[in-house]
Protein backbone atom coordinates (compact mmCIF):
# COMPACT_ATOMS: atom_id res chain seq x y z
CA UNK A 1 0.00 0.00 0.00
CA UNK A 2 1.34 3.26 -0.99
CA UNK A 3 0.88 6.19 1.30
CA UNK A 4 0.34 9.81 -0.37
CA UNK A 5 2.49 13.56 1.22
CA UNK A 6 -1.30 13.88 2.33
CA UNK A 7 -2.17 10.15 4.01
CA UNK A 8 1.31 10.71 5.65
CA UNK A 9 0.46 14.02 6.41
CA UNK A 10 -2.98 13.33 8.00
CA UNK A 11 -1.89 9.97 10.29
CA UNK A 12 1.38 12.29 11.39
CA UNK A 13 -1.35 14.91 13.07
CA UNK A 14 -3.44 12.32 14.63
CA UNK A 15 -4.59 12.43 18.25
CA UNK A 16 -6.90 10.46 20.66
CA UNK A 17 -10.94 11.58 21.42
CA UNK A 18 -12.10 12.00 24.89
CA UNK A 19 -13.55 8.97 26.50
CA UNK A 20 -17.00 7.97 27.80
CA UNK A 21 -17.29 7.61 31.37
CA UNK A 22 -17.29 3.69 31.73
CA UNK A 23 -17.35 2.54 35.87
CA UNK A 24 -19.44 0.52 38.11
CA UNK A 25 -21.57 3.23 38.34
CA UNK A 26 -22.27 3.95 34.87
CA UNK A 27 -22.93 -0.15 33.87
CA UNK A 28 -25.68 0.22 37.34
CA UNK A 29 -26.92 3.64 35.85
CA UNK A 30 -27.46 1.36 32.31
CA UNK A 31 -29.01 -1.13 33.41
CA UNK A 32 -31.08 0.46 35.76
CA UNK A 33 -32.87 2.77 32.86
CA UNK A 34 -33.63 -0.19 30.75
CA UNK A 35 -32.54 2.03 27.50
CA UNK A 36 -35.50 4.93 28.58
CA UNK A 37 -35.03 8.81 28.89
CA UNK A 38 -35.39 9.89 25.06
CA UNK A 39 -33.01 8.06 23.24
CA UNK A 40 -30.27 8.27 26.23
CA UNK A 41 -28.87 4.78 24.94
CA UNK A 42 -29.11 5.64 20.93
CA UNK A 43 -26.79 8.29 22.00
CA UNK A 44 -24.30 6.52 24.01
CA UNK A 45 -23.70 3.58 21.70
CA UNK A 46 -22.87 6.11 19.04
CA UNK A 47 -20.35 7.82 21.17
CA UNK A 48 -18.79 4.99 22.55
CA UNK A 49 -18.28 3.58 18.79
CA UNK A 50 -15.44 6.68 18.88
CA UNK A 51 -14.51 6.66 22.68
CA UNK A 52 -10.96 6.88 22.97
CA UNK A 53 -10.03 6.38 19.04
CA UNK A 54 -7.39 8.32 17.15
CA UNK A 55 -8.35 10.34 14.28
CA UNK A 56 -6.44 11.90 11.78
CA UNK A 57 -5.21 15.73 10.98
CA UNK A 58 -8.31 16.43 8.90
CA UNK A 59 -10.92 14.92 10.85
CA UNK A 60 -13.56 16.93 12.62
CA UNK A 61 -12.31 15.97 16.22
CA UNK A 62 -14.60 18.55 17.61
CA UNK A 63 -17.66 16.95 16.31
CA UNK A 64 -16.87 13.14 17.88
CA UNK A 65 -15.37 15.30 21.08
CA UNK A 66 -18.95 16.49 21.31
CA UNK A 67 -20.82 13.78 20.79
CA UNK A 68 -18.88 11.96 23.39
CA UNK A 69 -19.22 14.98 26.03
CA UNK A 70 -22.85 15.31 25.64
CA UNK A 71 -23.14 11.39 26.56
CA UNK A 72 -20.93 12.13 29.50
CA UNK A 73 -23.51 14.99 30.21
CA UNK A 74 -26.63 13.15 29.69
CA UNK A 75 -25.23 10.28 31.66
CA UNK A 76 -24.33 12.55 34.85
CA UNK A 77 -27.83 13.70 34.75
CA UNK A 78 -29.36 10.45 34.58
CA UNK A 79 -26.94 9.40 37.74
CA UNK A 80 -28.42 12.39 39.27
CA UNK A 81 -31.84 11.26 38.27
CA UNK A 82 -31.43 7.80 39.98
CA UNK A 83 -29.83 8.91 43.03
CA UNK A 84 -32.55 11.40 43.90
CA UNK A 85 -34.83 8.52 42.95
CA UNK A 86 -33.29 6.06 45.07
CA UNK A 87 -32.61 8.50 48.39
CA UNK A 88 -36.70 9.09 47.90
CA UNK A 89 -37.18 5.61 47.66
CA UNK A 90 -35.19 5.14 51.27
CA UNK A 91 -37.10 8.20 52.86
CA UNK A 92 -40.47 7.08 51.96
CA UNK A 93 -40.06 2.78 53.07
Amino acid sequence: MKLTPLGLANAFGASSLSRLNNDASTIDTLASTGGGYGGFMNDWQNASKYSGKKVGLFSNKSKYDNMIRNANLQLASLQDIMDAKHNQDLLTA
